[in-house]
């Protein structure tokens, strides 16, 4: 049962990465976005979005599939 359950779990993880990967706006042609200072380069599992005052800053975000994941994760070792 707990074998259906993780299958389950990693169908919707996948279902999520696909519907929810996208380039995002404001991206140049290497996935970098510029927020008045270059952000480093984002990886499979997190992004970089602008913020702070005025918008100028860097800031580091994870991606939705990342954040599923961990929640399923966390259901599935509390069952």
């Amino acid at each position: 049962m707990l074998n259906l359950k993780f299958l389950i779990s990693c169908v919707i993880i996948v279902i999520f990465a696909i519907v929810y990967s996208d380039a995002g706006d404001g991206m140049d042609f290497k996935g970098q976005i510029s927020c008045g200072a270059k952000c480093n380069e984002p990886s499979f599992a997190h992004h970089y979005y602008c913020c702070g005052d005025g918008f100028n800053e860097c800031c580091i975000g994870l991606e939705i599939w990342v954040i599923i994941l961990m929640a399923v994760l966390t259901i599935i070792s509390i069952i």
